[in-house]
């Protein structure tokens, strides 16, 4: 999954000398860095310089944000199994890289279940399913039957193949009938230009991208996933299963990982941080709530266990797609 640009205001105000962007090898030994798969300003890079400035407000250790983006994510992965075990380097990845890449790819260049030791899970993210406004569609009901009745009339747009919009949106195929043409995009910026210029009328993507449009009336939304309840900046949107779509085990998530053989003291350690940080009420309503990203509640004993039941259920996704990458 590629997650986008969410608020510049906010990225700006983060990017803070202790959490500034650098090149590799540049962190001290007294400083925590974290490894970003993606751009900067993209949300989970804003939210892992909020996780650092708040940890170094907790433990006074500087933390170093460093963007490692490209390959599907496998770039900051392979980078982040390659250094010492030691605790001075974690990294941030998504479903995208844990559970989607070995899933998708014939190689990789890193095992992340077994190169890799999960520190916490610390955000599951809501997507939302949104269209342009000329179509007139209110529901999922609506753009089945106009999809059926107008077929090979309606496209959408994913972030590419084999991510989880583009697998979510052939699920949604699948489970519905709906007569939709998939276009694949280099990320959300081109997909948003795209909708309103009507090149392509449907798209998945996390609910802090489309917001802003859905509240300037530039997309309408008509579902939610990724949380059993309604997203509270977007209350009026009903989620997947109010939408009358079937339940969907996959899910979409960001965690943080270090290099396998950290001391547990160490994975302990900064498990305790990191879920602190999370969970505090003022750091969710300023960083998680318009991103549409909430708080796991999963304990560290129970993340690989999580990570199979994610597998499980993104698997007969990709099996059913016929996606694979070299």
């Amino acid at each position: 999954m590629k997650p986008v640009v969410a608020c510049v205001s906010l990225a700006l105000a983060l990017l803070a000398p202790a959490s500034a962007s650098i090149a590799a090898g540049e962190a001290t030994a007294e400083s925590l860095r974290i490894i970003v798969p993606l751009s900067a300003g993209s949300a989970f890079d804003i939210l892992a310089r909020a996780m650092g400035n708040a940890f170094k407000e907790r433990t006074q250790q500087p933390v170093i944000v460093e963007n490692r983006p490209g390959g599907n994510m496998g770039i900051a992965a392979n980078a982040c199994k390659s250094v010492s075990p030691d605790g001075s380097t974690i990294c941030l990845l998504t479903q995208n890289a844990i559970t989607l890449n070995p899933l998708l790819y014939a190689k990789l260049n890193y095992d992340p279940y077994n190169e890799l030791d999960p520190i916490a899970m610390v955000a599951l993210q809501q997507q939302v399913l949104a269209v342009i406004p000329s179509l007139g569609i209110a529901t999922v009901a609506d753009l089945v039957k106009y999809s059926r009745t107008n077929p090979n009339k309606l496209n959408y747009a994913s972030l590419g193949l084999g991510s989880d919009s583009h697998l979510i949106m052939e699920w949604l195929k699948g489970v519905t009938g709906a007569d939709l043409t998939h276009i694949p995009f280099n990320g959300s910026p081109p997909i948003l230009t795209a909708m309103r210029s009507g090149e392509v009328h449907i798209t998945l993507l996390t609910s802090g991208t489309l917001k802003p449009q859905i509240d300037a009336g530039e997309l309408k939304a008509l579902a939610a996933r990724g949380a059993d309840k309604r997203n509270p900046s977007l209350p009026d949107v009903p989620t997947f299963a109010e939408a009358g779509l079937p339940a969907l085990r996959a899910t979409s998530w960001a965690g943080l990982f270090a290099p396998a053989g950290t001391p547990p003291g160490i994975i302990a350690r900064l498990n305790r941080e990191f879920t602190a940080i999370i969970n505090d009420p003022d750091f969710r309503a300023r960083f998680m709530v318009a991103p549409g990203l909430d708080p796991p509640g999963i304990d560290l004993a129970d993340i690989k266990a999580f990570m199979a039941q994610d597998r499980a259920g993104w698997e007969p996704l990709v099996k059913a797609s016929g996606v694979r990458l070299q």
